[in-house]
């Protein structure tokens, strides 16, 4: 990635879209775990995997011990990656439109940016908005809207339970299991 996608919002989404739309659109013979593990490697330098999971988590990730904090990491980054590049799975024969200016937040340091995603064959359109937040050196996603849902409220619901009958610890067990 170059560094000014790195430094621009709006850059940064569209150079980690459109390389996985131009996956699926290809008409080839490569299996679904092959295109599976390409989009991956696509999609994850964009998120920020600690904020995303701390977010998901919640309250209850301050309870966390260090340890616990790097496995649920790890493990909601692989749940997460599989969900999302499933997801844009579902993108085959699209067009792409992404706002030509992310929505600036937090002194400039959060962003949220607006794409469209209008399939050609059919009267659809999909809404996908990333928030970003600016790190020291880059920006990151810490949350996807899609159609005006939050992944990560969506995901925040099912962590909460989890963890009220199961505590860190089942939420971690649970995590791995997916």
């Amino acid at each position: 990635m170059s560094t000014d996608a790195a430094n621009n919002p709006v850059d940064l989404v569209r150079n980690h879209i459109r390389p996985i739309l131009d996956i699926l659109e290809k008409d080839t013979s490569q299996s679904h775990s092959t295109i599976r593990h390409q989009i991956e490697l696509i999609a994850e330098p964009l998120f920020d995997f600690q904020c995303l999971t701390s977010l998901a988590v919640g309250p209850d990730w301050h309870k966390a011990s260090s340890t616990q904090k790097d496995q649920l990491t790890a493990a909601f980054q692989q749940l997460f990656v599989r969900v999302y590049s499933q997801t844009m799975k579902q993108f085959k024969a699209v067009d792409l439109a992404v706002n030509e200016k992310a929505i600036m937040q937090d002194s400039n340091r959060r962003a949220t940016v607006k794409s469209i995603f209008t399939f050609q064959n059919e009267p659809k359109i999909v809404k996908i908005d990333y928030v970003l937040f600016k790190l020291e050196d880059a920006w990151r996603a810490i949350d996807v809207h899609v159609d005006g849902g939050s992944l990560v409220s969506t995901y925040r619901a099912g962590f909460t339970q989890k963890i009220q009958m199961a505590g860190i610890e089942g939420l971690i067990e649970y995590l791995e299991s997916k």
